[in-house]
């Protein structure tokens, strides 16, 4: 087996033909299963793809001082083998203009792509994707096992991907970056940190811990939306969607109010902590643990959670803006006008956080996300935990 291949392009006439032996270093058009390399010992682009049964490779690696074009805006370059490329490693920072690849990979890293449309793209079938950097486009059609978004230096800005409709995308994780997906994520969809637009496609399971994720898709579902942290965010659409299991845990923030009153919830969901936003107008069913579930607290005197129907949530006093009045409750405003439900197990003065329990429950005292001493609404019963 000869190899690693290193790329030349300097046959006079045919310098950007792959398969010409006067085109590489070994002076052997490269086979199946041998390593190549695409480095600055290239001397012009790459036109041409390799014939059938010499396009599947062991390794490929394109490093930082390849400095010519990978295909054109015409020209795709195909690994069209039916054997993946094991493993296929991308710096194409000094690529000019094109960088088109296509092929079965088992292994993709692109570690370095420049900004553009045309900076990194990639089609075929993939079993695993990993960004570093860069702006990188898939092709309708691309199938991805796993993706993998993390970053360099800059964790929101360093990758910028794009995945039209009709890719097919089975898990995918993100600790970074600027992703918009028009497809279906099959598996499930993690995310860290860095913001996820959806916009066209259905979600298995949905895992948010920080960053945000913007739900632009209209009459698509979630399976299972986990919101431990970041932001959850349906204002972008107003078109129905729907959640069929769907739960809140303290440092996340769910914004329910798309404008539409046409988010459904098809089983009651279970708040452990957290904020929610809706439209006025629109109901859910929200599960709210009460003294059960926190046995040092003391339930409301009503026992029902407290609900606010104005334009503004429950909050922290470190929430509190600088132009409120002394001694009023810390409130932070809701965006759209929309009313947010935060269950407050036990009255509160406004210097006590209103979703902590105070020791000392007073009856005469006024929740904390009540605007007045005369609640706009009245509470709930204690049987029905559900706020409209």
């Amino acid at each position: 087996m000869a190899g690693p291949h290193h790329f030349l392009g300097n046959a006079v006439g045919n310098e950007g033909v792959w398969n010409l032996a006067a085109n590489w270093l070994t002076g052997l058009i490269p086979a199946s299963g041998e390593d190549l390399i695409f480095d600055g010992n290239a001397a012009n682009a790459i036109l041409t793809s390799p014939v059938g049964g010499k396009d599947e490779f062991g390794s490929v690696i394109f490093t930082g001082d390849f400095a010519k074009d990978l295909g054109s805006d015409s020209v795709t370059i195909a690994f069209d083998a039916s054997t993946a490329t094991k493993d296929l490693i991308i710096d194409a920072s000094a690529v000019p203009s094109y960088f088109k690849l296509s092929g079965r990979f088992s292994r993709i890293t692109v570690i370095k792509a420049k900004k553009g449309s045309n900076a990194c793209v990639l089609s075929g079938n993939i079993t695993s994707l990993t960004l570093v950097k860069g702006e990188i486009t898939l092709v309708a059609g691309t199938i991805v096992s796993r993706v993998n978004v993390d970053y360099a230096t800059s964790q929101a800005a360093d990758v910028v991907l794009t995945i039209p409709a009709g890719c097919v995308i089975t898990d995918f994780y993100q600790r970074g970056g600027d992703v918009a997906c028009a497809s279906a994520i099959a598996g499930q969809l993690d995310i860290d940190t860095g913001v996820f637009t959806h916009t066209i496609g259905n979600m298995n399971i949905l895992n948010v811990r920080g960053g945000t994720y913007n739900w632009n898709a209209a009459n698509y579902t979630i399976e299972q939306a986990n919101l431990f942290g970041g932001v959850f965010d349906c204002r972008g659409d107003s078109n129905p969607k729907t959640i069929i299991h769907f739960e809140i845990w303290p440092n996340a923030e769910a914004y329910l109010n798309n404008g539409g009153q046409n988010i459904e919830l098809l089983n009651p969901g279970q708040y452990h902590g957290g904020r929610l936003y809706f439209d006025k107008g629109s109901f859910f069913d929200i599960n709210l643990p009460f003294a059960s579930d926190s046995p040092s607290a003391s339930p409301s005197a009503s026992g029902s959670p407290s609900v606010t129907p104005s334009s503004t949530p429950c909050a922290s006093p470190s929430s509190t803006p600088s132009g409120s009045p002394s001694g009023s409750p810390s409130m932070s405003p809701a965006p759209s006008g929309s009313p947010s439900v935060t269950p407050s197990t036990s009255p509160s003065a406004s210097s006590t956080p209103c979703n902590s329990p105070s020791p000392t429950p007073s009856a005469s005292s006024t929740p904390c996300n009540s605007p007045s001493p005369t609640p706009s609404m009245s509470p709930a019963p204690s049987s029905s935990p559900s706020a409209t």
